[in-house]
């Protein structure tokens, strides 16, 4: 990592070709990274920290229209290995990965440190996400450390330490 040929994670990604390597130096990146397509994404001592930015991934969901996703990374499609990042401060999830447009798999989330995520949680919620508004009687959920939502098959979380999310995996 001698230099770097994009500021952000996620301009690194966009510019990568489906199936590539994208390697991130060492540092601390303040961003939310939507990861699309196959694409293997190592981190160097990379930290993804969510603190001070504004989601902007937007969903339509059945029932709920169109929602802001609070994930410090999301991964929408087959073919994604995520390893060797800190994830922190997200409001919601640390990582999410859903299948959105129908089943995704192969997705490997490995050798990572996911911590402090799931921070819009409270009575009342401190976060707009809808995850975490209450349900009834029960407060909401803004997710989990690691969150594999629906449509999501034969895919691997391991090797990671993931501690002080609202939720675990």
């Amino acid at each position: 990592c001698r230099s770097a040929a994009f500021k952000t994670i996620q301009s690194a990604v966009n510019a990568a070709p489906a199936g590539a390597n994208v390697v991130v130096c060492p540092g601390t990146y303040h961003e939310q990274v939507v990861i699309a397509k196959p694409l293997t994404l190592t981190g160097k001592q990379a930290t993804i920290d969510e603190t001070g930015v504004t989601p902007t991934f937007q969903v339509t969901l059945p029932g709920l229209g169109t929602q802001t996703i609070f994930a410090a990374v999301v991964m929408t499609s087959s073919g994604i290995d995520f390893t060797g990042f800190r994830v922190q401060h997200a409001q919601g999830e640390g990582i999410l990965a859903a299948g959105l447009g129908g089943a995704v798999s192969g997705i490997v989330i490995s050798r990572n440190a996911v911590v402090h995520n799931d921070l819009g949680g409270g009575v009342p919620p401190k976060s707009t996400y809808f995850q975490c508004a209450a349900q009834g009687q029960a407060p909401g959920d803004c997710g989990e450390g690691v969150h594999f939502a629906g449509g999501v098959a034969y895919s691997a979380i391991r090797d990671n330490f993931i501690a002080h999310n609202s939720g675990g995996v």
